[in-house]
């Protein structure tokens, strides 16, 4: 199935305008969980569709622009992960504050992740393109 970007962007429009359907719903059953459903489901569907789009969506300037925000928040999002688990671990040292410490744990998984899935890429990337 090839669609033009015209296509494309109609079918996103209506399943964004199903998509708050579902969400308000959801909010209306107090069910986070249709809600979770509803957005991944039309997630899923954007990309399958947004693969068969046979004429470019965006320019490089865009492309360019968009990798460059990435990196940005990603250089500042990661060193405050990293600074907010070792601040959580280490004045949660008493008895009852056990939950900032499982959740200092749990920032620090975050933050190696996040490293972890970075050197991933960024060897994969410097494979495929050459450096």
């Amino acid at each position: 199935m090839d669609l033009t970007s015209e296509q494309f962007e109609k079918i996103r429009k209506i399943l964004t305008f199903l998509e708050i359907i579902v969400v308000l719903l959801a909010v209306n059953f107090n069910s986070a969980l249709i809600a979770i459903f509803g957005i991944g489901f039309g997630m899923f569907i954007l990309t399958f569709l947004k693969s068969s789009v046979k004429d470019k969506l965006i320019d490089e300037r865009i492309e360019s622009i968009a990798n460059r925000a990435a990196m940005v928040s990603f250089r500042v999002m990661l060193p405050i992960l990293g600074l907010t688990s070792v601040a959580l671990l280490v004045s949660a040292g008493k008895e009852e504050f056990y939950f900032l410490h499982g959740l200092g744990v749990i920032l620090s998984y975050i933050t190696c992740l996040g490293l972890f899935i970075y050197l991933v890429t960024y060897y994969y990337f410097n494979k495929k393109y050459g450096g």
